[in-house]
């Protein structure tokens, strides 16, 4: 009888490994990004717009989060609902928050905890920054920044280089890969502290 429960007991805690979510790194959080920046307009949809890139940008950290089939599939489905934004501001901010309530929800999840990091709540946040952010990031990317590198690059373009026509493309783009970044990593910090602000109005309100 001994031997059958320590033998039940070390099948427990192999599943138990076996299922514990990974750590999310910085390299996630770059790859993160860089999945969401290169894939944003490519699976552009009527129903959904940009959800399946911000889904393929997360799909590796979800893998690592979720080994348990069902909670990877339910979380590819979370994110598949309409989702639209601008890009670094938008696409970078969100997509680290994503990155920071999911590995929240799989400690939960894990722990057989309650589940406070519900999918209202993940969509709910989506929602209702991802409207802001687009119009933020709009009006002073595509709005100002552009026009500041097309600016330095005119009197190139006057003397018939062709620098003057190459630079605003190459200078946007690099801009926005790596304000992307900076947004994405910000957004992971945010999303851990809010999940931290949760935790403690809980034990507050026990």
């Amino acid at each position: 009888g001994e031997v059958e429960n320590m033998t039940n007991n070390d099948n427990v805690k192999e599943v138990s490994v076996k299922l514990k979510p990974e750590e999310i790194t910085s390299k996630d959080i770059l790859i993160a990004w860089l999945r969401f920046y290169f894939a944003d307009e490519i699976p552009h949809s009527f129903d959904r717009y940009i959800a399946p890139a911000l889904l393929w940008a997360l799909i590796p950290a979800l893998k690592k989060l979720y080994k348990d089939k069902d909670e990877l599939r339910a979380a590819y489905q979370r994110h598949l609902l309409f989702f639209n934004t601008q890009i670094s501001w938008g696409g970078g901010i969100i997509t680290g928050l994503m990155l920071s309530m999911e590995k929240e929800r799989a400690q939960q999840v894990y722990n057989k905890e309650e589940i406070t990091v519900t999918d209202d709540l993940i969509y709910n946040i989506k929602a209702g920054l991802m409207g802001a952010l687009d119009g933020i990031g709009d009006s002073i990317d595509s709005g100002t920044v552009q026009y500041i590198f097309i600016a330095i690059a005119i009197p190139w373009a006057q003397q018939g280089l062709a620098i003057g026509a190459v630079f605003p493309f190459l200078a946007f783009s690099l801009y926005q890969v790596f304000i992307g970044l900076f947004f994405t990593r910000q957004g992971f910090k945010m999303g851990l502290k809010a999940s931290e602000l949760l935790e403690g109005s809980k034990v507050q309100s026990l």
